[in-house]
């Protein structure tokens, strides 16, 4: 896409440093070097969640990062200084001026190692297929928003265009690895993608922003920032919203797209800080399942969608109508004499409203059924579906310091509901249902309205997380660190017709799990560092495995990773280097 760059970005595209990043399996490494470039102002946030935070080092080292012309601050992605495991950051700095405005956090997770994602419609302009992170799956690894687990309960998926915009994101750090017992998430298995917002700024400003370019894309929208309001001892607030419009890269793929941001910092006192974050984004979207080669060759490399309405792939028939929103509540308190608290109450919901074509590549004939004793005629099968779920959760963090170290303990906890709905239709008479047997291949069940319902499920996870940690510093410079989680998961399913066998079903049952884990770091120097990682990781069974007649005899338990990871970090004024073996 071709965008309408500022002036300033502009420049610094021209003057571009020499950067390498690749990843091999079993080894990752990040490399950067940096040219002197003149200063520039820097709003890159603060990863406030205790336990998580991912400084760059001390004294000087640190001051690399946030200072132009670095390699750190240049760096396309950087590995910290206090990594205790395989660990990649990407600023703000990179976000506003290597990724276009609809960009998602999985395309800017790519600039990371081992990271791979696919954007056919443009970045950000479809949902991503991925990324993967050393091979992992969406699924098989967390994504969090400043420190909040949040996907789809059923198997742990996530949507790389609902939520938060990439002008909202402020950092995105990628974890090769289960991370230490305080990582939360039920899938710690491959991974953590996190994803802090922005904070508000020092200083007051109104910004409008606008981009344009390939497919009709435009977006556009406003940032305001209150500045530290002195007379509310130094409150501060900023607000973004924006809309998007796409017709995508490929034919009949279009986006609409409308997102509204907002954060409220407020200091109570010297030593406590509340932090309020709302957001809301909806959109409306034709997606494409998939050219076959035939229609590739028919209509061109570029086809996503019909325009004939007699056709299973006509775009209308291809749709989403997906709502979301997030809001929290963090309080942070420093207690005295060594002890800090940290505190999230939060709540996430998704609702997602749509159809498909039955066989996009046009495999099954445009054949329908209106009622269940009639025949077959002509017609466009399809299935409409509903997904519409809300997670309310708590995230309760302590630490305490000492001259030795720290001791810190937590907890998370989650409840989430989710109702899944899909029903054969038929697309061309108003989605009323298709009874045609020959085209949905299912089966009549007592439960299923003559096999028209394919599922519809109201599911609960509950999860439950409390973790304590030791950081043992016995000399300077190296923190040897052992904690220990207990992750507890209960799924319960009521399913009035559950998905793959059409009948009533109801079933819950426990998963749980002791996760170890142990890490050491030295730093040779405020340069540089090395650490040594043995973690396991935790993924709680999918809810497919539910989709079975027999579900009293599922024994299934959550699939875990033993990870033993070694690496090193450096950061010079016109070196950062970063490399990491595993197995």
């Amino acid at each position: 896409m071709i965008r309408n760059n500022t002036l300033r970005r502009a420049l610094n595209r021209a003057s571009s440093h020499r950067t390498l990043a690749f990843a091999l399996a079993g080894f990752g490494l990040a490399f950067a070097t940096a040219m002197p470039a003149h200063a520039q102002s820097s709003t890159a946030p603060v990863n406030l969640d205790l336990g998580a935070v991912l400084s760059t080092g001390t004294g000087s080292a640190a001051d690399l990062a946030t200072t132009p012309g670095t390699a750190p601050y240049e760096a396309p992605s950087l590995t910290p200084l206090n990594a205790t495991q395989p660990t990649s950051v990407v600023n703000k700095n990179t976000i506003s001026n290597q990724f276009i405005g609809t960009a998602s956090y999985a395309d800017i997770a790519t600039l990371t190692p081992s990271v791979a994602t696919i954007s056919p419609n443009g970045q950000g302009l479809s949902e991503a297929n991925g990324p993967s992170i050393r091979g992992f799956q969406d699924g098989q690894y967390n994504v969090t928003l400043d420190g909040i687990p949040f996907g789809d309960s059923n198997d742990f998926t996530h949507h790389s265009t609902s939520f938060f915009t990439a002008g909202q994101i402020g950092q995105t750090i990628v974890d090769r690895g289960p991370g230490t017992a305080e990582t939360v998430g039920d899938a710690t298995f491959g991974g953590t993608i996190s994803v802090r917002t922005i904070d508000p700024s020092a200083t007051r400003s109104v910004t409008p922003y606008g981009e344009w370019g390939s497919y009709d894309t435009y977006m556009g929208g406003m940032t305001l920032n209150t500045g530290s309001i002195q007379s509310a001892n130094g409150t501060s607030a900023v607000v973004d919203a924006e809309h998007i419009k796409s017709n995508g890269a490929l034919t009949n793929t279009g986006q609409d797209r409308s997102n509204f941001f907002g954060k409220i910092v407020i200091p109570v006192g010297n030593n406590t800080t509340v932090t309020l974050l709302a957001d809301y984004n909806h959109i409306y979207q034709n997606f494409d399942s998939g050219a076959t080669a035939q229609q590739i060759a028919t209509y061109g490399s570029n086809y996503g969608n019909s325009g004939d309405p007699t056709s299973q792939s006509y775009y209308k028939y291809n749709a989403d109508h997906i709502t979301t929103d997030m809001e929290y509540i963090d309080v942070q308190s420093n207690l005295n004499n060594g002890l800090l608290y940290d505190g999230k109450i939060y709540t996430y919901g998704y609702y997602h409203h749509g159809l498909n074509g039955l066989d996009y590549g046009g495999g099954i004939p445009n054949l329908v059924m209106y009622s269940p004793t009639g025949t077959e005629v002509s017609g466009v099968p399809g299935q409409q579906m509903k997904m519409d779920y809300r997670s309310v959760g708590t995230i309760q963090r302590l630490e305490k310091d000492f001259n030795w170290g720290d001791v810190k303990a937590g907890v998370w906890f989650d409840h989430q509901v989710n109702t899944r709905y899909q029903a054969e239709v038929i697309l061309n008479a108003g989605n009323v249902p298709n009874y045609d047997l020959n085209t949905s291949g299912n089966s009549i069940t007592a439960a299923n309205n003559n096999g028209t319902i394919d599922r519809l499920q109201h599911n609960q996870l509950y999860t439950f997380q409390p973790y304590s940690q030791l950081d043992w510093k016995p000399i300077d410079g190296l923190t040897l660190t052992a904690g220990l989680k207990y992750a507890f998961f209960k799924r319960a399913l009521n399913a009035p017709v559950n998905q793959g066998t059409g009948i009533t079903q109801h079933y819950q049952h426990n998963y749980d799990r002791m996760l170890p884990s142990f890490e050491a770091k030295y730093n040779f120097n405020p340069n540089l560092s090395t650490y040594f990682q043995a973690a396991e990781g935790f993924l709680a069974p999918n809810l497919n495995t539910l989709y079975v007649t027999n579900i009293t005899a599922n024994a299934l338990k959550p699939q875990t990773t033993l990870n033993f990871q070694t690496g090193m970090a450096y950061q010079g004024q016109h070196l950062a280097l970063g490399g990491d073996i595993y197995n």
